[in-house]
């Protein structure tokens, strides 16, 4: 019998060691899937990380132009209307490098319905008020008349819906990493531990 033992040693010690490799193999692959899909992961959610920001920086431009047309038709601050037109431009060029995307489209369109319908003819009558050939009220049916909160509104709306919109794609990538982590971590931790009993028990057969 102590021969037997003595014969089946060997076979044991092999068997063990050829399970010790197989889940070395396996955690190597499981570590080599696991960076792959976290690095693609990461680099959506940078990805989305760069749309939302780009997004707010719009949203943010166009808010604070009509700031800037209330503020030139009220006190007719001339930096006020440099600046709009200076965001109308970085706006294009937003819209420019995003022309694919269906928020900056149609932000930019009630934009543009904005400046046109709004802001382009009410810095006309901010001038004409400014050379005397227009009082203060005319001024002030003008901008009713043209219908102003109809289109702030308008813009507003169309913001926040691109905002939503970015900030849900990103939550739901974060939903992704989450959901793919805990899976890796388990799997992960289930292999170290079988490989260590695994190799506990080799030394004693030996």
């Amino acid at each position: 019998m102590t021969e037997n033992s003595s014969d089946n040693r060997p076979q044991s010690a092999r068997r063990l060691a050829l399970a010790l490799i197989a889940l070395t193999i396996l955690f190597c692959c499981v570590s080599a899937f696991g960076a792959y899909r976290f690095t693609s992961l990461f680099e959506k959610e940078k990805a989305a990380q760069n749309v939302l920001q780009e997004k707010l920086q719009a949203v943010m431009l166009i808010q604070s132009s009509v700031l800037d047309l209330q503020t030139y038709v009220l006190d007719g601050d001339t930096r006020a209307r440099d600046r709009l037109s200076d965001k109308t431009g970085q706006l294009e060029v937003l819209m420019h490098n995003n022309s694919s995307d269906k928020d900056y489209q149609q932000m930019y369109e009630a934009f543009h319905m904005w400046r046109q319908m709004l802001a382009v003819p009410m810095i006309g009558k901010r001038q004409e008020f400014d050379t005397s050939s227009l009082n203060f009220s005319e001024m002030g049916i003008a901008y009713i008349q043209a219908n102003a909160p109809m289109h702030q509104r308008r813009i507003e709306e169309l913001g926040a819906q691109a905002l939503k919109a970015s900030k849900d794609n990103l939550d739901a990538i974060h939903g992704e990493i989450a959901g793919a982590l805990f899976p890796l971590l388990l799997l992960t931790a289930s292999t170290g531990i079988t490989a260590l009993i695994i190799a506990f028990l080799l030394m004693r057969s030996l």
